[in-house]
């Protein structure tokens, strides 16, 4: 500052501040631009335009990767306010593990593409892993509506002693009825090759190219099979 008030014919000397507005007048320079916007930003000095940041909408944590979590019993005493999604297969949501009553049951597949309710969303699923890949697909999406993790996953909502929904002789999760049949063949195959005939031993090939063609595409033939076999069909 001391070498501008020496040297600089502006404000040196003698200069008033009104002989330095005659001089900045004189030279017609053009206005700033995004001087309205600067302006405002340098008088509040820094400071947020919001002084008091908005209340959160839920007592959020976060999780080791950075994604917001709800404990089940917040979750429990406020469900008329929210939605609870569980992003499991249709199999694991209608299988033994039962589910949270009046969840809705919207697959991590389908989750980027499907029509959402309106509010708060919750996801859920079985440990937390997939619930947690949501919550980040969702938040990638840029969805309007709050979203958070249930922390733990249903294993937590059931040690918080809450109930869930099982359905009467619910199945076997169905990747276990996939398990069980691909070992029967390739088990039967290696006993009917040894007794019958050595070309059984082609049956094992074929259910082990079966599972690495549903592990490469995501498409499992057996596993549509079994999903219509009438002990899949569970009632309420």
């Amino acid at each position: 500052m001391a070498e501008e008030k020496a040297f600089n014919a502006r404000l040196g000397r003698a200069a008033t501040e009104r002989d330095f507005v005659g001089h900045m007048q004189a030279m017609k320079l053009p206005h700033p631009h995004k001087i309205a916007e600067a302006l405002p930003g340098n008088l509040r000095s820094g400071k947020p335009r919001q002084e008091t940041p908005p209340e959160p909408w839920a007592p959020l944590s976060r999780s080791y990767a950075g994604l917001p979590e709800l404990p089940p019993s917040w979750v429990a005493e406020h469900r008329e306010a929210l939605t609870l999604l569980d992003v499991r297969s249709a199999e694991e949501y209608n299988g033994p593990d039962g589910h949270v009553a009046g969840s809705l049951n919207v697959p991590l597949s389908r989750l980027q593409q499907a029509d959402l309710p309106s509010g708060p969303l919750v996801l859920v699923c079985q440990s937390g892993n997939r619930s947690a890949k949501g919550v980040q697909t969702l938040l990638e999406r840029g969805v309007a509506h709050p979203v958070s993790d249930l922390r733990g996953g249903l294993p937590s909502w059931q040690q918080a002693g809450l109930p869930v929904r099982k359905l009467k002789n619910a199945p076997l999760p169905l990747m276990r009825q996939v398990q069980i049949a691909a070992g029967s063949l390739v088990l039967l195959g290696l006993i009917l090759s040894n007794t019958v005939a050595p070309a059984w031993i082609l049956l094992c090939w074929f259910v082990g190219a079966g599972l690495v063609f549903a592990g490469i595409s995501g498409f499992c033939g057996m596993a549509r099979l079994l999903a219509l076999m009438p002990w899949n069909k569970v009632s309420l």
